[in-house]
């Protein structure tokens, strides 16, 4: 996913002509036909992506008032651990067969979600082209990550597919919902850069992850999120390879 820098915050501005673009459906500050409209003034306004078009452009983001923004969203965030499960090697597969890519996609889906379903998980709304299940508990989300491959190949072999193994991402932190269910938060996209470090069977996990998890697992380092910037003295977020 691209991240939100200086430079983009100020084109979503400009191309908004320093207005607020809420149109109002769930926002209790103006009427549902309206556009709200109040101006942007230094920082007192946010950029908005909307997770239900689940793209990577510009367009798909708006600026939002600081009201409108608090309007639509539950305050204060809570605190969830997000698994994002992808097949191995998904841009390969998909070059040299987009529609076993596409078929695969759609059972590993299936699969995840009738497992968040038995392990009181949540499959993420509103993402077209990515499964994040939200799990309350780290540990909940490590035993579903350990079980959802051989879900996957059930369900796959029920329609004489052949499969692939998974990778599987795992990082814990805090979201907002909107009030139509929407979940919202740098969590997310954090939590599919976790996947991206995972090779073909590895579940990694985050350094939130491994602080709750603890002794229970057995893991080996694999540095920083190369994309992951810290803040202020922060350090860059750690990730690990969950091996026992």
């Amino acid at each position: 996913m691209f991240r939100i820098t200086e430079e983009l915050r100020e084109r979503v501005r400009e191309r908004a002509s320093g207005r607020c673009e809420c149109s109002g459906p769930n926002c209790r500050h103006h009427r549902t036909d309206a556009r709200c409209k109040n101006g942007l003034r230094s920082d007192d306004w946010k950029v908005y992506w909307h997770s239900e078009k689940a793209g990577e452009e510009p367009s798909n983001l708006e600026a939002w008032c600081l009201t409108c923004f608090e309007n639509n969203f539950e305050v204060p965030t809570h605190r969830v651990t997000l698994l994002r499960p992808e097949l191995a090697d998904l841009t390969a597969l998909e070059e040299a067969d987009p529609r076993r890519a596409v078929t695969l996609r759609s059972v590993l889906r299936d699969a995840g979600s009738s497992l968040a379903t038995e392990r009181g998980g949540h499959v993420v709304p509103g993402l077209r082209d990515e499964l994040l299940i939200e799990f309350e508990q780290p540990e909940e989300a490590l035993a579903a990550a350990r079980e959802l491959e051989g879900r996957f190949h059930e369900h796959a072999s029920k329609l004489r597919l052949p499969t692939v193994p998974l990778s599987c991402g795992i990082h814990t932190g805090s979201v907002r919902k909107s009030r139509t269910g929407d979940v919202y938060g740098d969590a997310l996209s954090i939590a599919s850069m976790v996947e991206t470090l995972a090779q073909a069977g590895q579940i990694v996990i985050s350094d939130p992850v491994a602080g709750e998890l603890g002794t229970q697992v057995t893991l080996e380092g694999l540095g920083p999120l190369p994309s992951s910037e810290p803040a202020d003295d922060d350090e860059p977020l750690g990730c690990w390879v969950v091996t026992g």
